[in-house]
């Protein structure tokens, strides 16, 4: 990466405006330097990163396990059952739901594998639901599948990891997060958007791209940052390994056209992982290159932001 093939990414996602992309910000590091580009002179820094929140939520989990957390008396583990914390809604389930609930892991949580024959928790199907009250909505969605048999790109695990650690931990995600690993990053400056008493987790993370690009310093140093090791190399090896089949549906041209998902990220072949946002939020890791990529969008899509952004990866 050099300043002149920096500019002309920036040129394109000008152009992109056509298409009702609006960014925000672009910050790119690798061998040639540390570009960045901020497309708008607002008066806050902070970009509603969206689904990028979830490999946060993944990191802190990981730091979590690390440092010993209980929960109910339990080491959390990825084969922690968390039936056991929503027994009061066993009941909206079938039979066979019930005996899938019963077999869920944290594990099934961070890769989208409960077991529901589609994802939600988003925007549309929420609308008009009380978001003060989600549990019930959540559980009334049978579980179609054995966990980790089918997967369906959701925020409902994600958000069931918010419950958990404010029923359970007696603490909100936030902090959660912000002791486990956004505090030894210098994080500070950001908000979570609230789904009643809990944090979405899965979506809702607002954090500027200086910020963000303090995550993908983390992912690409296997953990550490600043000298210090804030989350297990373990960790990030297996945050980073193909934990189940799945494809991003993205352009087969774009670099980005993920073939599996990990922990909170997506994978594509050659070594090259990244999580997004639905409205062309991107944290791109380049492990071979040593190339960090930062894209934040107010709002368009991915597959136009993801094919401007095909230089840099």
């Amino acid at each position: 990466m050099d300043q002149e093939t920096f500019d002309g990414i920036v040129d394109e996602l000008i152009a992109a405006g056509s298409d009702g992309v609006e960014m925000n910000s672009l910050l790119i590091s690798g061998p040639g330097g540390t570009f960045l580009h901020d497309f708008t002179e607002r008066r806050s820094p902070l970009t509603n990163v969206r689904s990028i929140s979830k490999v946060v939520v993944s990191l802190a989990v990981g730091a979590a396990i690390a440092d010993g957390t209980r929960v109910h008396g339990r080491p959390l583990s990825l084969d922690l059952e968390i039936w056991p914390f929503f027994a009061d809604f066993l009941d909206r389930q079938t039979a066979t739901g019930r005996e899938h609930l019963r077999a869920v892991r944290v594990r099934h949580l961070l890769t989208n594998t409960m077991g529901y024959e589609e994802g939600f928790l988003f925007r549309e199907d929420l609308r008009g639901q009380d978001l003060t009250s989600l549990l019930p909505y959540i559980f009334s969605h049978e579980l179609a599948h054995p966990p980790g048999s089918h997967f369906a790109y959701s925020n409902v695990g994600w958000f069931l990891i918010s419950v958990l650690v404010a029923e359970e931990l007696g603490t909100t995600l936030r902090e959660w997060v912000s002791a486990h690993v956004l505090d030894a990053l210098g994080i500070t400056d950001f908000t979570w958007a609230r789904y009643g008493r809990y944090e979405a987790a899965g979506t809702g993370l607002s954090m500027s791209a200086v910020d963000l690009h303090k995550i993908g310093e983390l992912l690409l140093g296997d953990g550490w940052y600043g000298g210090r090791q804030v989350v297990p190399t373990t960790w990030l090896e297996a945050m980073r390994s193909r934990a189940v089949r799945a494809s991003s549906g993205y352009d087969p041209s774009s670099p980005m056209r993920a073939t599996a998902y990990g922990y909170g990220v997506w994978i594509c072949d050659g070594g090259l992982y990244y999580c997004d946002g639905t409205g062309g939020q991107f944290l791109v890791v380049v492990p071979e290159t040593r190339t960090i990529v930062v894209a934040l969008a107010e709002s368009g899509d991915t597959g136009t932001v993801s094919r401007c952004l095909r230089t840099a990866t």
